[in-house]
């Protein structure tokens, strides 16, 4: 097996990185016995990339097969690489605090397994005497490539550029991100949460956590990746000018199966443990904090609250991840049959959870099935593109959802954030002259201003109230 060119070969470099690890570490006067562990699972750490000579170069490397500084981004502009340190910060000490109250101990927020599943790389370490090392790293390379115990000799070699990344996946478990449905639910497991599978606990963040301080789950996937620092370069059908479209519609539907594979989970750990047992059912982070959080104040007559609960007194269930997964499905009935399938399967089940006790058995079913019917609509969305022809209708849709005026938060809230981060990559797709129509640019400039400034109420003869017209007050 030939080693690439001023690199190391497979036997060396396992080797010399146990050296290091030696030298640089305080190692115990008596080391415990390592349990045997599946090395397809086990992590290394992002430290063994750091080197110079691998992906730790200050600066990119030209001519390079790599770019050779992807553990610098990382470092020092991923702000993924600060995840287990914020687990120190006040606002960590003061959720920590608060979630200990009535056990009489507060187990801090490094420690509590809960934070750490997803503020640390997942899986164990190759052995022992690196998992607080790895830990430290917080969310490291393997989080998102894959654990490397299998492929880090290996993917040094010329070798290992002749595999497809499927083979290098079913093989070695190194991850495919350049499938971006992989590369979301890389994403997803922590930005929405997943149960506990694969050996992995659940990576969730529940209304006690929120309750406690833990800023809310709002994820958009085209948005994040767009804002995180490149250490890569797209290649293949990701360098097609479609991309940012096709991120975003494949994001919606990860992002949604996602969210109902947790609800499901919730809901039959909630059938099975029976009313009186520890389960808290239904789970409030599934719905829209404001149907129950807002300011109780009357409203002049015929104001309209934009996607609010229809029975009062009722949360308004999946106002994130659910309304443009609706409008998608409705967009395609026609020609599609998975589309089809995803607005029978979301309605029952949204009906189901805006009760005030909705049937655990009943939605366990309904977010199942719902959850396989996305999954078929998703392989069918993989392989589509996302050219002006279809992405103009598109963009007409979301234009159409216009909102005169939103809360700072609520359902209305929710709807508008969804449709300005569709709306920006949809835009990007579009050819000349449309992607710089000015009535567009100056739409989007608007709807970001509401977004990031909503509606102050103003002082008015008789009460408290939204302007009654025009933009909102400032």
């Amino acid at each position: 097996m030939r080693a690439l060119k001023g690199g190391m070969d497979q036997g060396i470099l396992p080797l010399l990185v146990i050296l290091a690890f030696a030298a640089g570490e305080r190692r115990a006067h008596t080391a415990e016995p390592a349990r045997p562990i599946e090395l397809t699972q086990a992590n290394w750490g992002a430290g063994r990339c750091s080197s110079t000579a691998c992906h730790g170069s200050p600066t990119p490397v030209y001519g390079s097969r790599v770019f050779r500084n992807e553990h610098t981004v990382w470092a020092s502009r991923d702000r993924h690489a600060g995840a287990f340190q914020t687990l120190y910060s006040d606002l960590s000490r003061s959720i920590a605090k608060k979630l200990g109250q009535g056990s009489g101990r507060t187990l801090p927020a490094h420690q509590d397994g809960r934070c750490l599943a997803c503020h640390s790389t997942p899986g164990p370490a190759v052995n022992p005497e690196l998992a607080a090392t790895i830990r430290q790293d917080g969310v490291g390379c393997e989080s998102c490539h894959g654990s490397s115990g299998s492929w880090l000799a290996l993917h040094t070699t010329y070798d290992w550029d002749l595999l497809s990344s499927h083979d290098k996946e079913e093989r070695f478990g190194k991850v495919r991100l350049d499938d971006l449905a992989v590369r979301a639910e890389r994403c997803v497991a922590c930005h929405v949460g997943v149960p506990a599978r694969n050996g992995l606990p659940a990576r969730e963040v529940d209304h006690d956590l929120i309750a406690a301080g833990h800023p809310r789950l709002n994820f958009e996937f085209s948005s994040f990746l767009a804002n995180l620092p490149a250490h890569w370069v797209e290649t293949g059908r990701n360098t097609a000018g479609d991309f940012p479209a096709r991120t975003w519609a494949i994001g919606q539907l990860v992002s949604s199966r996602t969210a109902l594979e947790l609800l499901e989970s919730r809901a039959k750990e909630a059938a099975r443990v029976g009313p009186d047992g520890p389960s808290r059912w239904p789970e409030f982070s599934e719905y829209d904090c404001a149907s129950c959080h807002q300011d109780l104040r009357s409203r002049p007559p015929g104001t309209k609250v934009v996607g609010a609960a229809t029975v009062p007194g009722v949360p308004a269930w999946g106002t994130w991840y659910f309304p443009l997964v609706s409008t998608l499905a409705d967009l395609r009935h026609e020609r599609d049959p998975a589309a089809t399938a995803i607005t029978a399967c979301l309605g029952p089940l949204r009906t189901s959870m805006n009760v005030p006790l909705p049937d655990a058995s009943r939605v366990a079913g309904e977010a199942g099935q719902a959850a396989q019917a996305l999954d078929r609509w998703l392989a069918t969305v993989q392989q589509e593109t996302f050219d002006p022809a279809k992405t103009e209708p598109l963009l007409r849709t979301l234009r159409a959802k216009e909102i005169g005026r939103i809360e700072p938060s609520g359902p209305g809230w929710d709807l508008e954030a969804q449709v300005y981060l569709g709306l920006v990559p949809l835009r990007q797709s579009l050819g000349q002259p449309l992607q710089n129509d000015p009535g567009l640019l100056n739409e989007l400039r608007d709807r970001r201003k509401r977004l990031l400034a909503p509606y102050v109420p103003v002082q008015t003869t008789s009460g408290t109230f939204p302007p009654a017209d025009g933009p909102p007050h400032h």
